[in-house]
């Protein structure tokens, strides 16, 4: 889509907070009974990054964004992930507060 807007594009970051998926696809072994089902997805992304065109990094599970989009959120995890996908940059402070707002409001 980038390509054909003009956007020049040489590699794409994927990131991964699985750690066994990352170790699956960059340790280039073969496939055991367990990960049989994941042959033809494996052997595509493994390919792509074979040729150079994505590149897999680790994320943790707190930094992933997707998870704001798919799971129900509160409290700071909530402003942390609605600040990062807007580009603001929260305050600790703040943060704080709506931390010890939350937990004043579930104890009541």
């Amino acid at each position: 889509m980038l390509c054909s807007q003009g956007v020049a594009v040489s590699k794409v970051a994927v990131l991964q907070d699985n750690t066994a998926t990352l170790a699956l696809i960059n340790a280039g072994r073969g496939t055991t009974k367990r990960s049989r089902h994941i042959d033809i997805r494996h052997f595509f992304v493994r390919d792509l990054v074979e040729k150079g065109l994505v590149v897999l990094e680790h994320c943790r599970t707190e930094d992933m964004l997707a998870d704001a989009l798919t799971k129900p959120l509160q409290g700071s995890k909530f402003v942390k992930m609605r600040d990062n996908l807007l580009g603001i940059d929260a305050p600790a402070k703040l943060i704080r507060a709506v931390d010890h707002d939350c937990d004043h409001k579930r104890s009541v």
